[in-house]
């Protein structure tokens, strides 16, 4: 389960400005793996548990940062 405020609050704005909810769950999956999880970003989840159910994890935030790119000037060992 994802908590992230912002992924909730695109939903709803989705919802607002006249999509359906299916349209609106849509646009934020599309969001969270073409943007967030993307293959140029390094995708961190907060994670907590529930006081309840101690056993069940769910996503309370999330930082994707752009990838570092790490220059090396060490040569191939083959």
């Amino acid at each position: 389960m994802i908590e992230d405020w912002e992924v909730g609050a695109l939903y709803w704005r989705c919802i607002d400005g006249g999509a359906t909810p299916d349209e609106a769950c849509k646009k934020v999956k599309e969001k969270f793996l073409e943007q967030l999880c993307a293959t140029d970003r390094d995708t961190h989840f907060y994670v907590g548990t529930i006081l309840a159910h101690p056993k069940s994890w769910v996503i309370i935030g999330v930082f994707w940062p752009k990838k570092a790119v790490v220059a090396s000037d060490q040569g191939s060992l083959f």
